[in-house]
């Protein structure tokens, strides 16, 4: 239901320098694709249950950057259908101010599903950048984490990683914050394809505070746990 790296860099993994990423990183949300689907493929004769999610991405910490923001989506399998919301996401950047090891966010989550099937059953990925005073920014983890099973009032601790190098003037131009390596492709971070190629290390967390409610599940013979 629902490894470890090379010493070589994979050709999945991109290096980003400020200066090939930058001017502002902030994007509206984008719109869902619920309302291009045909009418009767979201009929209640043809899904079997719903799933609304509502919540808060709350912080990161033990980040060594003390300026993140956070980009979120809900990805879920092809017997999953949006029916009201948006499933992707940007935060506003947060400066460790207070507390030097946690960026808060504050960004709301509000999400309704609704399925065929428990396959492809719904994982929130995460993706965090730091950023300057010049509008540059650059990778500095990455991480996922299924969506309980149980309904009610969750809070989800997702542990993140980020790509490393065994080069020295890689490892030079990290420490000073002056660029990192990213995915070349966002699905490598949860569905594990090639990901056992990478050379990666720890990077902090992100909590996260959900509020589940299940629909139509238990009548239609699921029993969640």
């Amino acid at each position: 239901m629902f490894g470890h790296p090379t010493t070589t860099v994979p050709q999945s993994v991109i290096f980003v320098s400020h200066s090939k990423q930058s001017g502002s990183p902030f994007k509206k949300n984008k719109a869902t694709k619920s309302g291009d689907a045909p009418a009767e493929a979201l009929s209640p004769s043809r899904l079997m249950a719903e799933l609304h999610i509502l919540g808060e991405l709350c912080h990161a910490s033990h980040f060594e950057e003390p300026n993140l923001f956070c980009k979120w989506s809900v990805q879920f399998g092809s017997s999953w259908k949006v029916i009201e919301g948006h499933c992707e996401g940007q935060s506003a950047a947060s400066t460790a101010r207070v507390d030097p090891r946690r960026s808060h966010f504050g960004t709301p989550l509000d999400l309704h599903l609704a399925c065929r099937g428990i396959q492809g059953w719904p994982k929130l990925h995460v993706e965090l950048f730091a950023l300057n005073s010049f509008d540059n920014y650059w990778p500095v983890g990455y991480g996922f984490a299924f969506l309980p099973t149980q309904p009610g009032l969750h809070r989800i601790r997702v542990a993140t990683w980020k790509v490393s190098s065994a080069k020295f003037v890689d490892t030079v131009r990290e420490k000073f914050h002056t660029g990192g390596f990213t995915v070349a492709k966002s699905d490598i971070v949860f569905s594990g394809i090639e990901r056992y190629k990478l050379l990666t290390k720890s990077a902090g967390s992100v909590e996260v505070e959900l509020m589940l409610i299940f629909k139509n599940f238990a009548e239609n013979g699921v029993e969640l746990r």
